[in-house]
C-alpha cells in the first residue's frame, strides 16, 4: 500500500511545483551558457562555425563530421542562391545534441541547477513509482514467481505508466514552452527559460520534449538586449565588437557561464 501513496505524492509533489518553477525560472538571469545552443546574432554560416567552437571548446570533443555535413548545407545554399536559414532546423538539432557532448543525459543534469534537478528527478520518479507499484501489488497477489507472472508485471506496470508518466511530462514541458513564449513576446527575450528547456531537452535525450524554436533571422533577440555585453558578436549588431565572436569564447569560466549561479554546475 505505501508504494501507492508513494506515487500519489511524487506525482501530484511534481504537479503543483510546476507553477512554482515557472516563477523561479522567471526570476532568473540568462548567464552565458545560452551561446551554447543557440546561433548568435544573424544565421550565417560563420556565426555556425562559431557555435562549433564553442562546443568544441565546453565538451573537448572535435566536430569534424558536423563541419563537413555543414559545409555540404552551405554549399547547397550557394548553389540555389538561398540564405543558410533553410538548414535551421536541421543544424539546430544536429549541435544541440553535440553540444553536451558524449554523456548527455548525465551532462545536462550536471548542467541544471538544484531546482532543475528535482523537477528532473521527479519527471522520471512518476513513472517508476507507478511501475514499481503496479508490478510489485501483482507480484504479491501471483502464486509463485515465474518468468511468464514476471513479465506480465512488467506490462502490467508499464500500462498505466507510460500515460500517466506522458501527461504530466506534457503538461510540465508545454507549460515551459508557454511560458517561454510569453516571455519572448513581452520582453523580447526567452531569458533563462531557453537555459532549461535546453538542460531537460538533453536529459530526455532530446526526445518526448518540445525543444524551443523559433523561425526568426536573426537569433540575438533570444538572449535579450541585457545580454548583448558578452564580446562575442559580429559588428553591425548593437554591442558588439567587428571579428568573430570566438574571440572573447576564454571568459567564460569567470561569468556566469561557469561559476555557479543560475547557469548551474559546470
Amino acid at each position: 500500500m505505501w508504494s501507492f501513496f508513494l506515487v500519489i505524492a511524487v506525482y501530484f509533489t511534481f504537479i503543483i511545483n510546476i507553477p512554482f518553477y515557472i516563477f523561479w525560472l522567471k526570476k532568473q538571469k540568462t548567464t552565458r551558457e545560452a551561446f551554447l545552443y543557440n546561433v548568435e546574432g544573424r544565421y550565417s554560416y560563420d556565426h555556425v562555425l562559431d557555435l562549433i567552437n564553442r562546443i568544441e571548446v565546453v565538451t573537448k570533443n572535435k566536430l569534424p563530421k558536423e563541419r563537413r555535413i555543414i559545409l555540404i548545407w552551405k554549399q547547397n545554399c550557394d548553389r540555389r542562391n538561398s540564405p543558410l536559414i533553410v538548414y535551421k532546423k536541421k543544424i539546430h538539432r544536429l549541435l544541440k545534441d553535440e553540444a553536451f557532448g558524449k554523456n548527455m543525459a548525465t551532462t545536462a543534469f550536471k548542467r541544471m541547477p538544484i531546482y532543475s534537478k528535482i523537477m528532473a528527478l521527479l519527471n522520471i520518479g512518476i513513472f517508476f513509482s507507478i511501475f514499481n507499484a503496479v508490478g510489485n501489488s501483482f507480484a504479491t497477489d501471483a502464486e509463485g514467481a515465474t518468468f511468464f507472472t514476471g513479465l506480465t508485471g512488467i506490462i502490467l506496470g508499464f500500462i498505466p505508466a507510460a500515460p500517466a508518466w506522458f501527461l504530466a511530462h506534457s503538461i510540465f514541458n508545454y507549460a515551459l514552452k508557454y511560458s517561454a513564449e510569453r516571455s519572448l513576446k513581452k520582453n523580447k527575450s526567452a531569458g533563462y527559460f531557453q537555459i532549461a528547456m535546453a538542460h531537460f531537452y538533453g536529459f530526455f535525450l532530446g526526445v518526448f520534449w518540445k525543444d524551443l524554436m523559433w523561425e526568426n533571422k536573426r537569433n540575438d533577440f533570444l538572449l535579450g538586449p541585457e545580454n548583448f555585453g558578452y564580446g562575442y558578436g559580429i559588428g553591425g549588431l548593437g554591442g558588439f565588437g567587428s571579428g568573430s565572436s570566438f574571440s572573447g569564447f576564454g571568459s567564460f569560466g569567470g561569468g556566469g557561464f561557469g561559476g555557479g549561479g543560475a547557469g548551474g554546475d559546470w
